[in-house]
């Protein structure tokens, strides 16, 4: 007899909860907006939106930018990512980030940057 944990029963659609009716809803807008790509590409991609196949996040905080902002007061926050390929042709996460600042703040951080880039020796 099989292994009770790997036995994968029938699912009882009648018996589906709200939260799992809208998870497929929103799985089918997926595949209707994806009719024009191949299916070895939407299925990557419904692997990575419903966190079946585990990407690994890009560092921020060993990006160039952070290396810049890091002692700034910038209110940021991680609104998304794009998976992409790092140099090893392996998949990344690559975080979007979204700030808030004044304007004349930014263009103080700006020149504050503009001044380091000045002092570097290359």
């Amino acid at each position: 007899m099989e292994n009770p944990k790997d036995l994968k029963t029938v699912l009882d659609v009648s018996r589906l909860t709200d939260e799992q009716k809208d998870l497929l809803e929103d799985l089918l807008e997926k595949l209707q907006a994806s009719k024009d790509l191949k299916v070895s590409e939407v299925l990557d991609q419904l692997k990575i939106n419903y966190i079946l196949d585990e990407i690994p996040k890009r560092d921020y905080k060993k990006s160039l930018w952070y290396q810049f902002t890091k002692d700034d007061t910038l209110s940021q926050c991680v609104q998304g990512h794009q998976v992409k390929y790092d140099k090893d042709g392996k998949k990344i996460k690559v975080p979007f980030f979204a700030f808030a600042k004044s304007l004349d703040d930014l263009d103080e951080i700006i020149n504050r940057i503009i001044k380091s880039v000045k002092e570097m020796k290359f």
